[in-house]
């Protein structure tokens, strides 16, 4: 069979516009948007440490702190009043009101009422100091000394407790050996079941 004219004629037609068809395939292909590729998986972000600043530190514990101070003072203020009550009862004074309001410090204290018991500490040393001295006075004698005052019976009735009455006039007798004629002492009076003080031996003679 021999081409002809018109054969070839048809079979460019047909090159051409298989041609066009190729050519608007790989167009449509070149305007189509990429794929969206899947968004990267979210890793696990670990935060920081919260960092309180020290100055925060200090404000959170200031409550505790406060209260450790309060206690330290109420221990140190009720051991003073102890000290007070000591001074008093050498001093042959009434202690009995101010002893009852130490003693309702120190169950304050216990109760963790810390400010209660430091102003009832503060009171009782108040009341031991203005205590009225509950005893008799005495004037010394030639010859006389502590040990036979105290041995008397109308004061102890014992020798061994010279010392009380030592410690009741330690201002007007700081050495204990040495008392004057004419000296007035005050003798504190002793509660039943209290005489057996610690007792001087025979030191607190005076020759």
């Amino acid at each position: 069979m021999k081409l002809t004219r018109l054969h070839l004629f048809l079979i460019l037609i047909v090159l051409f516009a298989l041609g066009l068809f190729i050519a608007q395939i790989k167009q449509r292909r070149a305007g189509r948007p990429a794929p969206m590729s899947a968004p990267p998986a979210e890793t696990h972000k670990t935060h920081p440490p919260i960092v309180i600043p020290q100055q925060q530190k200090v404000s959170q514990k200031q409550p505790g702190t406060d209260i450790q101070k309060l206690a330290l003072r109420s221990r140190k203020t009720i051991a003073i009043a102890g000290e007070y009550w000591k001074i008093a009862r050498q001093q042959g004074r009434d202690i009995s009101k101010g002893q009852a309001i130490l003693k309702r410090a120190k169950s304050e204290h216990k109760n963790t009422a810390y400010q209660l018991a430091i102003d009832l500490a503060k009171q009782s040393i108040e009341e031991f100091k203005s205590a009225k001295k509950t005893g008799a006075s005495y004037t010394v004698r030639r010859g006389d000394c502590l040990w036979n005052i105290a041995k008397m019976k109308k004061h102890y009735g014992r020798g061994s407790m010279w010392v009380k009455i030592w410690r009741a006039n330690e201002e007007k007798i700081p050495d204990f050996d040495l008392i004057l004629p004419k000296q007035v002492l005050f003798i504190p009076a002793v509660k039943k079941g209290l005489t057996k003080e610690t007792a001087g031996g025979k030191n607190g003679r005076q020759g």
